[in-house]
């Protein structure tokens, strides 16, 4: 059970669904919670949990995805009507009320006026990693992935799919290499 007081909906810790990635950052695990749309954050050196509001009310159609990059923490998320991906960087994340404020927004037409075939498809383009240490975000759907240059606009194709052939079962994540050295007897936070 978390100590932090959430939404009666998720009064029993397994409502609380919390997808499989989680991100750990300066003594913190970051997990979020599609059910009650939170970022919960646990620390690791006071054990103690926060649950963070998302930037949006309606995260329950999981279109939501959590990233590192260059010491940050950030979320992104694909909208209902599938025109926008928004990505939020969290401010002052080690503090007891952190905030989100929105630092790209990327028109899902004007991306897929690049690749017509996706357009054609009737599927979306999602978040599938955020770049450790550059500006790059990749964004995929069931027969491709590109990577987005935020600094510069462009995208460039990473993988496609064979005719046909389609990445299956609504989780699609890609999980880049990042070396974590934490020293996890000792939990170094440098928040404090």
């Amino acid at each position: 059970m978390l100590s932090t007081e959430l939404p009666h909906a998720a009064a029993d810790a397994d409502e609380y669904g919390c997808i499989r990635r989680s991100i750990y950052l300066d003594g913190m695990i970051y997990k979020l919670s599609f059910v009650v749309n939170y970022l919960i954050r646990f620390d690791l050196n006071a054990p103690s949990d926060v649950a963070i509001e998302l930037p949006h009310k309606n995260a329950a159609d999981r279109h939501g995805f959590i990233g590192m990059s260059r010491g940050s923490l950030y979320y992104s998320y694909h909208d209902e009507s599938g025109l926008m991906i928004s990505i939020w960087l969290l401010e002052d994340r080690c503090k007891r009320d952190p905030f989100w404020k929105l630092t790209h927004r990327i028109s899902v037409d004007s991306l897929t006026s690049k690749y017509p075939d996706v357009r054609n498809s009737g599927f979306h383009f999602h978040t599938y990693a955020i770049h450790p240490a550059s500006d790059i975000i990749f964004l995929g759907n069931p027969t491709m992935v590109i990577s987005y240059d935020l600094k510069s606009n462009k995208s460039e194709e990473v993988f496609t799919l064979s005719s046909g052939l389609k990445i299956s079962s609504g989780q699609h994540f890609v999980h880049l290499y990042s070396p974590c050295y934490a020293v996890l007897s000792n939990f170094d936070n440098n928040c404090g």
